[in-house]
């Protein structure tokens, strides 16, 4: 009687389901496949790794069945031969358009303040002598002119710098085109080592002008400067010679 005790707990010791361990690598396998998968632009490197993971996890669903684990093991192979594939060869693609959308749509969006930044401000109507101003709305960010408005005017300071910058631009083009001087990430002019003292200076002077603008357009944007010099280094660099 008491060897029957031991003999039955020992049984009911034993692991009820001998694939578990099996079963939960073959999800983990097709899991990282499919989250790879579905990374924006880098989903498409599931095809190089998705061969040998999916024939470990193959391998995996086939020790399922022969511990036992029919159930389990067909749910697994439906998902390797039924969504596996799909996840894998259509993941990337969709996953890439909707990234390429966002960024496309957060370009349209830069574009779009930096136009209104660029637009010029319509001139503002002097209240009568006898008439107290009203009280005005502090804007958030910036706005666009409405249709049908006057121009608006740049401050005389951002007028001035403007033409200095204008006039500079020649000697500039010429430094770039020589390489002496080339447009930095930074929104900033740098020069090469071999450029010589009158092409640094040059740089030197158009960078004191350009923190100057950056500032004065921070300072009316309700910006940073640092974020202004980035945006202009982007445009910048697509028109550079």
């Amino acid at each position: 009687m008491s060897d029957y005790l031991l003999d039955a707990t020992f049984v009911s010791a034993s692991p009820e389901k001998p694939w578990r361990l099996q079963a939960r690598v073959s999800w983990i396998l097709m899991a990282v496949v499919g989250l790879i998968a579905i990374l924006p632009f880098f989903g498409f490197a599931a095809w190089l790794i998705a061969g040998p993971m999916m024939l470990t996890s193959f391998i995996m669903i086939v020790m399922v069945f022969s511990k036992g684990g029919v159930r389990h093991g067909l749910a697994l192979l439906a998902c390797q031969l039924v969504v596996m594939p799909v996840v894998i060869f259509l993941g990337p693609f969709v996953s890439s358009a909707l990234g390429l959308t966002g960024a496309v749509g957060a370009a349209a969006a830069t574009a779009a303040t930096v136009d209104a930044l660029n637009s010029p401000r319509p001139p503002q109507r002097s209240a009568p002598a006898d008439e107290s101003p009203a009280p005005r709305a502090v804007p958030i960010g910036p706005v666009e002119p409405l249709p049908g408005s006057p121009p608006m005017q740049l401050p005389t300071e951002l007028v001035e710098l403007k033409n200095k910058i204008q006039t500079h631009q020649p000697l500039l083009f010429g430094l770039k085109k020589a390489g002496a001087a080339k447009e930095a990430i930074s929104g900033y002019l740098v020069t090469d080592e071999r450029a010589d003292l009158t092409a640094r200076k040059a740089v030197q002077q158009e960078n004191v002008w350009r923190e100057q603008v950056f500032k004065r357009i921070a300072a009316l944007t309700n910006q940073q400067p640092e974020a202004v010099a980035a945006e202009f280094a982007r445009l910048a660099t697509s028109v550079s010679p």
